[in-house]
């Protein structure tokens, strides 16, 4: 007998993304695109004593976290990211909490990643030309120092 499929079957579909920034008016932001949500745990090589051989074991070093890339199309609302990037340059940064969803098509989060400690380490305006009919992109770039996802 065949078992009919059922939405636990098939991946979520990438519908939206919306980003809490922490950040006074940077609240429920919609982004088209975010990139580099990423954890990696170094891998130490441990040599034992001589006499026990020439054996190498690898134990878990520290862990790094990649940089995440948030894109967006440029809005007439303002300049919220380089207003919070200028905190950074007079040493005024208030590390925050960022909180990025995947939602579905009924709006509810379907994952939630919260990156720990974050700011802004770089802040850039798309190529804007003249001639071209496409939307000029804003670009945000976060450090953080911890990762953790929740299903729903």
């Amino acid at each position: 007998m065949t078992k009919e499929p059922t939405a636990a079957d098939w991946p979520t579909p990438k519908l939206r993304l919306s980003v809490d920034l922490g950040v006074e008016g940077l609240h429920g932001v919609a982004f088209q695109e975010v990139s580099g949500i990423d954890t990696t745990d170094q891998a130490i090589e441990y040599r034992f004593t001589p006499g026990e051989g020439d054996r190498v074991e690898k134990i878990p070093g520290p862990t790094t976290h990649g940089n995440v890339t948030l894109k967006r199309g440029i809005m007439d609302t303002g300049t919220e990211f380089q207003l919070w990037y200028q905190q950074v340059q007079l040493n005024t940064i208030a590390r925050t909490t960022v909180t990025i969803q995947l939602l579905n098509d009924q709006n509810v989060p379907q994952v939630t990643w919260t990156l720990a400690n974050a700011w802004p380490i770089k802040v850039q305006i798309g190529v804007l030309k003249s001639d071209a009919n496409e939307a000029a992109i804003d670009l945000l770039e976060l450090a953080y120092e911890s990762l953790s996802v929740t299903q729903g």
